[in-house]
């Protein structure tokens, strides 16, 4: 199956310069190749042999609030059967991060590994420590819509 991600992006380039230690004015492009890097780091996609199709980053149009926008749009590939068993498995966890995505097995039925997928690695990003320190808030538009702010976080994410 091929998994289509596309995701809006907004952080604070202050708050991502401090996290980072670098100046604000580095937010883009510095804060989308270090998601696209952190890809590369999903224990999901390894166990999986998931490969990463397409990446694309676009700066949005600055709307002088001082957030740094910008998509993320990805497409990777990867068997659905793999998956629905590695997930079933419980495979690819972190069992370092209790509150922070999954950390147990979990069932992915048929037709739905798409959808877990995508939602799997959104949350993967989402929980990535510059994404967390940074306090960045992204958007889901496609395969699913959901928005992914900085306070549904849980404490243990964000220690």
């Amino acid at each position: 199956m091929i998994v289509r991600l596309e995701t809006r992006w907004h952080v604070d380039p202050d708050v991502w310069a401090n996290a980072a230690g670098m100046d604000p004015d580095r937010c883009f492009p510095e804060f989308p190749w270090y998601l696209s890097d952190a890809i590369s780091y999903i224990p999901m996609l390894d166990v999986t042999d998931a490969r990463l199709r397409r990446f694309a980053i676009d700066y949005l149009p600055d709307q002088l609030d001082g957030i740094a926008r910008f998509t993320m749009g990805l497409s990777i590939h990867v068997d659905a059967d793999t998956w629905i068993r590695a997930r079933a498995e419980g495979s690819g966890l972190r069992p370092y991060a209790e509150d922070c995505g999954y950390t147990a097995p979990v069932p992915a039925p048929h037709g739905r590994a798409h959808d877990d997928c995508a939602r799997h690695i959104a949350e993967e990003l989402f929980n990535t420590p510059m994404a967390i320190e940074s306090r960045a808030a992204v958007a889901v538009v496609r395969p699913f819509q959901h928005v992914y702010t900085p306070d549904q976080r849980s404490a243990h994410c964000e220690a």
